[in-house]
């Protein structure tokens, strides 16, 4: 049971071969390109999101009190807010119900703040008392 190959089959199976390796080249290129070119700037704004930010760390102090005891200054513990962009579905909701609680901000300065910038957390007030929080 010998079976002979002629140049013609052994020639049409290595095109085909051959056509099946640049047919995945080619789409392995496309995806690349996709990757790469054009989302590749919202890629990498989406990894700086989850590995970068800035958080400002205050420090406890105690009680400062004079030779009689009598406090001068003392610590108390304050809160800061922080909205994560991706968490939200509705900006003009949350906004709102910031307003509502916190004195010093209004629904417009929180979603300019939302706009404004890209980092996986922002800072929308500081300083704010347990009850507010």
């Amino acid at each position: 049971m010998d079976i002979k190959y002629t140049s013609v089959s052994v020639r049409k199976r290595l095109t085909a071969i051959v056509l099946c390796a640049v047919f995945l080249l080619v789409l392995l290129f496309i995806k690349l390109f996709f990757l790469q070119i054009i989302s590749g700037s919202n890629l990498q704004n989406k990894g700086l999101s989850q590995w970068l930010r800035s958080l400002q760390e205050t420090a406890i102090r105690g009680t400062i009190t004079d030779r009689n005891g009598v406090a001068l200054a003392s610590s108390h513990t304050s809160y800061d807010l922080y909205l994560r962009k991706a968490d939200i579905k509705d900006k003009n909701a949350v906004a709102n119900l910031i307003e509502k609680y916190v004195d010093d901000i209004s629904a417009e300065q929180v979603i300019e703040k939302l706009d404004k910038y890209n980092y996986s957390e922002i800072l929308i007030a500081s300083k704010l008392e347990k009850e507010v929080v």
